[in-house]
């Protein structure tokens, strides 16, 4: 069952329907909107939870497929919307690696390090 409600029961959710529609960088949108906004909301521990389950979903996607897409192209215009993004959002050390991993992730591993580091942010709320 997803993170923030007992609605989301149907074996068919709407992240089923956006992955197979626009391919699984919806899931990096979905997870990275959470993180940017964890500590500018109400609950920011809620935040980090929905991101973890977002970034779980996106593991579990390629780990079963064995596929994996570069994400963050490497060319200057991207990198420099990346980082007028990260100042302007006033991400740190560990959410920019998170954006980072999530964004140009080539394997599972590094998949699985965004979400121990944002388990990490987690873990510094309580």
């Amino acid at each position: 069952m997803q993170v923030g409600g007992e609605h989301y029961a149907s074996e068919y959710q709407h992240w089923d329907l956006m992955i197979d529609l626009y391919g699984p960088s919806y899931l990096i949108g979905y997870a990275t909107k959470y993180l940017v906004r964890y500590k500018k909301k109400g609950n920011p521990k809620l935040d980090l939870e929905k991101a973890i389950h977002v970034i779980e979903k996106l593991s579990s996607l390629y780990a079963s497929s064995g596929k994996f897409e570069h994400r963050l192209p490497r060319h200057p215009p991207a990198l420099e919307m990346f980082s007028l993004f990260a100042k302007a959002n006033n991400l740190d050390g560990d959410m920019v690696r998170i954006f980072h991993l999530l964004l140009g992730y080539t394997s599972v591993p590094e998949i699985e390090l965004a979400k121990s580091l944002t388990e990490k942010l987690l873990r510094e709320l309580k």
